[in-house]
């Protein structure tokens, strides 16, 4: 969607329609803003991106080290 001041807001929408007897249309839905998720994924995306260039170009071996020694042995 496009908001007034031009920016843009993602949603995720989700709707049903009911027939009534009378030819009635009745419609129940929701609509949420995903916009923080979207900004997230594309950073996400960007990262992985960059990552995927890493590797792929580096000529040895790659190895990942954490400083937090605990956490990364799982405990």
């Amino acid at each position: 969607m496009l908001k007034a001041d031009g920016t843009m807001l993602w949603v995720y929408s989700k709707f049903s329609t009911y027939s009534q007897p009378d030819g009635r249309v009745t419609v129940f839905g929701t609509v949420s803003d995903i916009t923080e998720r979207k900004r997230a994924e594309e950073i996400l995306k960007a990262e992985r991106l960059k990552l995927d260039i890493v590797t792929q170009n580096i000529g040895a071996g790659l190895a990942i080290i954490s400083r937090d020694y605990q956490n990364c042995m799982g405990q």
